[in-house]
C-alpha cells in the first residue's frame, strides 16, 4: 500500500509538471502570436500615417527651385570653333562667336581677354604687315607676331570690356586692364604700358608679380630716371582714369 501510494504521487507529480510545461508552451505561442499581431497592427498604422503624410505633402505648394547656376564662361568647343574659323580667315564668324556671347554676359572679363587675345591675331588672309611691334624697341622672345590693325583691334576690345564693366569689382577690373597694360607695353608704349600694370597692380595687389619681370624693371627705372615728371604726370593720367578706388 505504501508503495502504491508513492507510485500514484510520482504520477501525479509526472502529469503536473507536464501540464506545467504544456501551459509554458500554449502562453509562449499565444504571446508569439500576439506579438505578430501587434507587429501587423503597427505596420498597419504606420502604412496609414505614411499615406497621410504623404497626401498632407502633396496637398502643400510645391517649393520654388532656385534658378540653375549657368556659368557664364566660352566653352572649349566654341574655342576651337573659332580658332578653325580664324585660320580659315572667316574673321567675322569667329568674332561672333564672342560677341554673341559677351552680349549677354558683359561681366564676363575673361572672354573679354580671351576675345582681345584673338583681335591681336594677324589677319594673314587681309594682307596685314606682321611685325613683333609696332613702334621701335626692344624685343623679347616671348613677343607674338602682331600687325597695327591686329593690336587696334585688340586695344578696342579691351577697352569696351573696362566701359562694361565701369562699375565692377576693382579686383574683376584690374586683369582688364593689365591685359591693356601687357599690350601697349609690348608693342612700343612703354610709359602708357607700365603706368596701367601700375594701376591693375594698385586695383588688385595678387598681380603684383608682374612688376617684378625683368623687361618691366627696367623699362620703369630708365624712365623715371630719364623724365620722372613725365612719368608721374603719366601715372596721374591713368590712375585717375581707370582706378576704380579713386573714382
Amino acid at each position: 500500500a505504501l508503495l502504491h501510494n508513492r507510485v500514484h504521487a510520482s504520477s501525479l507529480l509526472h502529469i503536473g509538471c507536464m501540464r506545467a510545461v504544456v501551459d509554458c508552451k500554449l502562453d509562449a505561442t499565444n504571446r508569439l502570436v500576439r506579438g505578430d499581431k501587434l507587429c501587423k497592427r503597427s505596420y498597419k498604422e504606420r502604412a496609414s500615417q505614411g499615406t497621410h503624410n504623404v497626401a498632407r505633402c502633396a496637398s502643400r505648394k510645391p517649393v520654388r527651385k532656385l534658378p540653375e547656376y549657368k556659368p557664364h564662361r566660352v566653352q572649349q568647343s566654341q574655342i576651337r570653333r573659332a580658332e578653325n574659323l580664324w585660320r580659315e580667315g572667316s574673321f567675322k564668324e569667329a568674332e561672333s562667336i564672342f560677341e554673341k556671347h559677351l552680349e549677354q554676359n558683359a561681366d564676363d572679363i575673361k572672354a573679354w581677354i580671351m576675345f582681345a587675345q584673338f583681335q591681336k591675331k594677324p589677319r594673314l588672309h587681309d594682307s596685314e604687315q606682321i611685325t613683333h611691334r609696332i613702334r621701335p624697341g626692344e624685343v623679347s622672345s616671348s613677343d607674338v607676331l602682331v600687325s597695327p590693325e591686329s593690336v587696334y583691334r585688340s586695344r578696342t576690345v579691351l577697352y569696351r570690356g573696362l566701359e562694361q564693366n565701369r562699375d565692377a569689382p576693382p579686383e574683376e577690373r584690374a586683369p582688364l586692364i593689365q591685359t591693356l597694360g601687357l599690350l601697349e607695353f609690348t608693342n612700343g608704349h612703354e610709359m602708357l604700358g607700365s603706368s596701367l600694370i601700375e594701376v591693375a597692380v594698385h586695383e588688385y595687389a595678387s598681380l603684383r608679380p608682374v612688376l617684378s619681370w625683368r623687361r618691366i624693371r627696367q623699362v620703369r627705372k630708365t624712365q623715371i630716371l630719364a623724365n620722372p615728371e613725365r612719368v608721374q604726370a603719366m601715372r596721374k593720367s591713368v590712375l585717375a582714369r581707370f582706378a576704380t578706388s579713386l573714382n
